[in-house]
């Protein structure tokens, strides 16, 4: 307001390290596929498959899963 030289601009350094997450395996999705259709009482089959059962058994044409 008098006309005298402005304060220097504040500089903000915040450290912060990101996060990495990894990726969700098979069997890890299937669980909480399970656990999320019991709480909407949506009928699942069966207990997740194993990662290796799964990839050996065929897919059947027209099939679909729930999402």
């Amino acid at each position: 307001m008098r006309g005298t030289e402005l304060p220097p601009a504040p500089e903000a350094h915040i450290a912060h390290e990101e996060a990495r997450s990894a990726p969700a395996t098979r069997d890890h999705v299937a669980r909480h596929m399970v656990d999320i259709a019991r709480e909407l009482g949506i009928g699942m089959a069966a207990e997740p498959m194993p990662a290796s059962e799964e990839q050996a058994a065929p897919e059947q044409e027209g099939q679909r899963y729930a999402a």
